[in-house]
């Protein structure tokens, strides 16, 4: 917003989805490119894929695009070409979209090269004109001067020969630029809804919308098998139906009361003396250990898979960035 380049240290490329190319398959794995001086470069296949901006280590913007089959393509072109493939036809038109913005970028290259070849048909046709005017001049003098103008006539006749060349070359020019720009106005003015179908240069996609489903149980009323009543009901478990019941360490009695400390779980009696309860060292050291437990970590990890590695070594409070889908999760 402000016009100044991200701090951005590389960029990681990877497909939205696994898919088949040539006689191979693209993979959702990222691609990791360097960022030098604010300028990168790589080479990908053509087709949908994510760009994510990293910055620190984390990703500070995920960007789709969608590379075309021309041999060099910017930034901007892949991103306008995601653009126009919609999230719910991108399948049916990513290919298409690709073509427009080919056809759009060539049809200004063949109009600048029409424009420049209708200069220099116009120069030609100054120097031939000169040229001309030379040869009449030189043809009312003798001896060399009558040499001289044979010699400017001879430059007029090759300047208009090179005029009217330039001038057919101008003309084909154009004609391209004619075409290309036919051709996209004709993909965008051929794109259509019918429904939930989509028609893009004459191909129409199958239905985009799947059958509607059975409607759930919305009140109470609606809920079948109910109990008609609840009763409560209470019930009670001898110690010897308990199998993983934990046993006490010897000297301490049932309806002692358990305090987690730094080095594990241990049990005191019900307080009897001064030096049987928690000293208020101990309580500190707890409250202090819970205040830094629950303040919260950020971690970034690449694909699902290691966010959910990662969680057993995190904190409740923390948060787990996924840099493949973007989503971040908190550990509860």
């Amino acid at each position: 917003m402000s016009s100044r380049a991200a701090q951005v240290s590389e960029v990681w490329v990877r497909a939205p989805r696994v898919r088949t190319h040539v006689e191979g398959v693209v993979t959702t794995g990222n691609d990791r490119f360097p960022v030098d001086g604010g300028d990168v470069s790589f080479t990908a296949v053509p087709g949908p894929a994510v760009l994510a901006l990293i910055s620190q280590g984390r990703a500070v913007d995920t960007i789709p695009i969608l590379v075309g089959d021309a041999s060099t393509q910017t930034l901007r072109q892949v991103v306008s070409a995601a653009k126009v493939a919609d999230d719910a036809t991108q399948r049916e038109i990513e290919k298409l979209a690709a073509q427009a913005v080919e056809l759009v970028d060539s049809s200004v290259a063949n109009a600048k090269k029409a424009q420049d070849g209708a200069s220099r048909a116009e120069t030609a046709e100054g120097n031939a004109k000169w040229s001309a005017e030379l040869a009449t001049s030189y043809s009312d003098s003798a001896g060399q001067a009558s040499s001289a103008a044979s010699s400017s006539a001879s430059n007029a006749a090759t300047s208009e020969s090179n005029a009217a060349k330039s001038a057919s070359q101008a003309a084909g020019s154009a004609e391209s630029a004619k075409a290309d720009a036919d051709r996209a106005a004709n993909i965008a003015s051929s794109t259509s809804w019918n429904g939930d179908k989509l028609t893009v240069n004459g191909k129409t996609s199958p239905s985009l919308r799947g059958p509607k489903g059975d409607s759930g149980a919305s009140t109470w009323d609606d809920i079948t098998g109910k109990p008609s009543t609840f009763p409560p009901r209470g019930h009670m478990h001898r110690k010897a139906d308990i199998t993983d019941l934990p046993s006490f360490a010897e000297g301490i009695v049932e309806g002692s009361i358990p305090i987690r400390g730094s080095d594990g779980t241990f049990f005191v009696r019900a307080p009897q003396k001064a030096g049987h309860v928690a000293t208020k060292s101990y309580v500190d050291t707890a409250v202090a250990s819970e205040k830094a437990r629950t303040v919260g970590m950020v971690w970034m990890v690449e694909t699902e898979a290691a966010a959910q590695t990662k969680e057993p070594s995190c904190q409740k409070g923390d948060f787990i960035q996924v840099a493949q889908t973007g989503n971040i999760y908190q550990v509860v």
